[in-house]
């Protein structure tokens, strides 16, 4: 299976986006559909969403070749959903839908979700087709990330199904070596094992593989003085190993933050989660395997 490119359609020509058939600049309320309310037997509906994850999927055929644009999108109400833009439309809507707009889509259709991983709990997709209308949106008065949370505590004790995307966030309370290996294709790997800490002091471990590994020690020899690092996994994927809870990045598609500048990270610091001593130490004191 193909790891999905997360290479976006930025090098499309902006003046593409005009073939985007016009809609009004306003769209009343009424008019627009929230995402748990689509349903299959609709034909006719108006949504507005921001682009959350833009990725490339391949063919099969050819892993060369762009098949589609698969995008998680959520809604006002923060609802999430998965949807795809098939390369023969991507000249005319590919412009539009990068990671961070806001757009209104009139006449998508919803598709099956034939994946064995879905990236949202929902056994459909949002899809693009020849009359579709597609258009930039800047009243969109949803979230910015659209985080998810999901408690340590539904983790640790299994009422989170692991068949879902996940996302956690917590003090990272331990971290161990970055390990190097070489796959069975012969690819070498790096992954990089740590414990986050919640602010009830339950605790879970993420394992990070290959570019976040980069991204994480990026991070820390950037900033060796850092005493805290707040980390936030977003559709990452959970795993049991020796009866224990691990949350890895899927592929490429996941998102890492590392003490962004966010309003959930602040707010995060501010509660004051349980601190175990070791956090305490400055972060580069903890890099050693415990």
């Amino acid at each position: 299976m193909s790891k999905p490119d997360t290479s976006s359609a930025s090098a499309m020509s902006k003046k593409d986006c005009s073939s985007a058939a016009p809609l009004p600049s306003i769209i009343p309320p009424s008019e627009i559909t929230f995402l748990k309310d689509l349903h299959p037997s609709r034909s006719e509906f108006t949504i507005k969403i921001r682009v959350l994850r833009a990725w490339n999927r391949m063919s099969f055929k050819n892993e060369n070749e762009i098949y589609a644009l698969e995008m998680l999108v959520v809604d006002e109400e923060g609802t999430r959903r998965q949807g795809t833009c098939l390369k023969t439309f991507l000249k005319k809507f590919g412009p539009l839908l990068q990671e961070g707009s806001t757009v209104i889509i009139k006449n998508p259709t919803l598709g099956d979700n034939l994946s064995s991983f879905k990236y949202v709990d929902c056994p459909h997709k949002i899809c693009l087709y020849y009359d579709s209308k597609v258009i930039k949106c800047n009243d969109f008065l949803g979230s910015d990330n659209g985080f998810s949370f999901t408690p340590f505590s539904s983790i640790l004790d299994k009422t989170f199904q692991n068949t879902q995307p996940i996302d956690v966030i917590g003090d990272v309370c331990v971290c161990y070596d970055t390990e190097s290996f070489t796959g069975k294709n012969g690819k070498e790997s790096v992954k990089r094992t740590m414990q986050l800490e919640d602010k009830e002091g339950n605790k879970i471990y993420v394992t990070l593989w290959d570019s976040y590994v980069h991204q994480f020690n990026h991070y820390i020899s950037q900033n060796p003085g850092v005493t805290r690092v707040v980390l936030i996994i977003q559709f990452g994927k959970l795993s049991w190993f020796k009866d224990k809870p691990y949350v890895s990045n899927s592929y490429t598609v996941t998102k890492v933050f590392i003490n962004h500048d966010f309003s959930e990270i602040q707010e995060f610091k501010t509660r004051g989660p349980y601190r175990t001593p070791e956090i305490t130490k400055p972060l580069m004191m903890l890099l050693t395997r415990a």
